[in-house]
Protein backbone atom coordinates (compact mmCIF):
# COMPACT_ATOMS: atom_id res chain seq x y z
CA UNK A 1 0.00 0.00 0.00
CA UNK A 2 2.80 2.12 0.60
CA UNK A 3 3.74 1.93 -2.71
CA UNK A 4 0.50 2.80 -4.37
CA UNK A 5 1.19 6.21 -5.15
CA UNK A 6 4.76 5.77 -6.74
CA UNK A 7 2.82 3.25 -9.37
CA UNK A 8 0.30 5.08 -10.28
CA UNK A 9 2.77 8.05 -10.82
CA UNK A 10 4.54 5.33 -13.18
CA UNK A 11 1.40 4.43 -15.25
CA UNK A 12 0.62 8.15 -15.55
CA UNK A 13 3.29 9.08 -16.68
CA UNK A 14 4.07 6.24 -19.46
CA UNK A 15 0.67 7.06 -20.70
CA UNK A 16 1.80 10.76 -20.93
CA UNK A 17 4.45 9.71 -22.62
CA UNK A 18 2.70 7.85 -25.42
CA UNK A 19 0.60 10.19 -25.97
CA UNK A 20 3.04 13.20 -26.56
CA UNK A 21 4.74 10.37 -28.97
CA UNK A 22 1.25 9.87 -30.58
CA UNK A 23 1.04 13.83 -31.06
CA UNK A 24 4.43 14.52 -32.36
CA UNK A 25 3.91 11.33 -35.35
CA UNK A 26 0.30 12.88 -36.49
CA UNK A 27 -0.06 14.68 -39.92
CA UNK A 28 1.38 14.09 -43.00
CA UNK A 29 5.58 13.19 -43.94
CA UNK A 30 7.14 13.66 -47.00
CA UNK A 31 9.87 10.78 -47.78
CA UNK A 32 13.40 12.17 -48.06
CA UNK A 33 15.73 9.55 -48.06
CA UNK A 34 15.98 5.79 -48.12
CA UNK A 35 19.82 4.45 -47.45
CA UNK A 36 20.88 7.50 -47.33
CA UNK A 37 19.81 8.06 -50.71
CA UNK A 38 17.38 10.74 -51.93
CA UNK A 39 14.65 8.80 -54.16
CA UNK A 40 14.39 9.36 -57.94
CA UNK A 41 12.54 12.85 -59.05
CA UNK A 42 9.98 10.68 -60.39
CA UNK A 43 9.23 8.94 -57.03
CA UNK A 44 6.95 10.49 -54.08
CA UNK A 45 5.81 9.16 -50.79
CA UNK A 46 4.14 10.66 -47.92
CA UNK A 47 3.02 8.98 -44.86
CA UNK A 48 -0.08 10.31 -43.22
CA UNK A 49 -0.68 9.21 -39.64
CA UNK A 50 -4.09 9.99 -37.58
CA UNK A 51 -4.21 9.87 -34.28
CA UNK A 52 -7.25 7.61 -32.26
CA UNK A 53 -8.04 8.21 -29.32
CA UNK A 54 -5.27 6.56 -26.98
CA UNK A 55 -1.61 5.70 -28.11
CA UNK A 56 -2.21 4.59 -31.48
CA UNK A 57 -4.55 5.44 -34.68
CA UNK A 58 -4.42 4.69 -38.12
CA UNK A 59 -3.03 6.31 -42.00
CA UNK A 60 -1.91 5.45 -45.43
CA UNK A 61 0.66 5.55 -47.88
CA UNK A 62 0.34 7.83 -51.00
CA UNK A 63 2.73 6.64 -53.00
CA UNK A 64 3.45 8.27 -56.71
CA UNK A 65 5.91 7.02 -59.09
CA UNK A 66 5.83 8.41 -62.94
CA UNK A 67 1.75 8.10 -63.84
CA UNK A 68 0.69 5.42 -61.06
CA UNK A 69 -0.52 6.66 -57.64
CA UNK A 70 -1.61 3.93 -54.76
CA UNK A 71 -2.11 4.12 -51.10
CA UNK A 72 -1.40 1.55 -48.56
CA UNK A 73 -3.52 1.57 -45.35
CA UNK A 74 -1.78 0.83 -41.61
CA UNK A 75 -2.79 1.03 -38.15
CA UNK A 76 -0.27 1.56 -35.35
CA UNK A 77 0.11 1.69 -31.69
CA UNK A 78 2.68 3.27 -29.09
CA UNK A 79 3.81 1.19 -26.72
CA UNK A 80 6.65 2.15 -24.13
CA UNK A 81 8.16 5.01 -26.17
CA UNK A 82 8.22 2.10 -29.50
CA UNK A 83 5.95 2.96 -31.97
CA UNK A 84 4.92 0.07 -34.50
CA UNK A 85 3.09 0.10 -37.56
CA UNK A 86 1.02 -2.80 -39.88
CA UNK A 87 -0.12 -3.23 -43.39
CA UNK A 88 -0.47 -5.57 -45.36
CA UNK A 89 2.31 -5.31 -48.54
CA UNK A 90 1.50 -5.92 -52.24
CA UNK A 91 0.78 -9.59 -52.05
CA UNK A 92 -1.24 -9.43 -49.01
CA UNK A 93 1.49 -10.38 -46.41
CA UNK A 94 1.25 -8.31 -42.75
CA UNK A 95 4.31 -6.00 -42.53
CA UNK A 96 5.45 -4.74 -39.12
CA UNK A 97 7.55 -1.52 -39.16
CA UNK A 98 8.93 0.26 -36.31
CA UNK A 99 10.30 3.94 -35.92
CA UNK A 100 13.17 4.27 -34.85
CA UNK A 101 13.65 7.68 -34.26
CA UNK A 102 11.00 10.48 -34.06
CA UNK A 103 11.26 14.41 -33.00
CA UNK A 104 8.56 16.96 -34.18
CA UNK A 105 10.29 17.53 -37.91
CA UNK A 106 12.22 14.49 -39.03
CA UNK A 107 10.53 10.68 -38.56
CA UNK A 108 12.74 7.32 -39.16
CA UNK A 109 11.80 4.11 -39.30
CA UNK A 110 13.62 0.88 -40.03
CA UNK A 111 11.37 -1.75 -42.69
CA UNK A 112 11.18 -5.49 -42.11
CA UNK A 113 14.29 -5.99 -44.94
CA UNK A 114 16.52 -3.47 -42.34
CA UNK A 115 16.05 -0.44 -45.21
CA UNK A 116 16.00 2.75 -43.29
CA UNK A 117 13.75 5.52 -44.72
CA UNK A 118 13.67 9.13 -43.54
CA UNK A 119 10.74 11.34 -43.86
CA UNK A 120 10.34 15.14 -42.89
CA UNK A 121 7.05 17.12 -41.71
CA UNK A 122 5.00 18.72 -44.38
Amino acid sequence: MKYLPLLVALVLLSCSKERIQNRKLEGSWELWKVNDQKPSASYQQVITFEKGKKAGGSGYFQVVQGETSSQHYFTYEVENETIVFTYLDKINNTEFNRIDRLNRNKLVYIDSEGNEFIYLKI
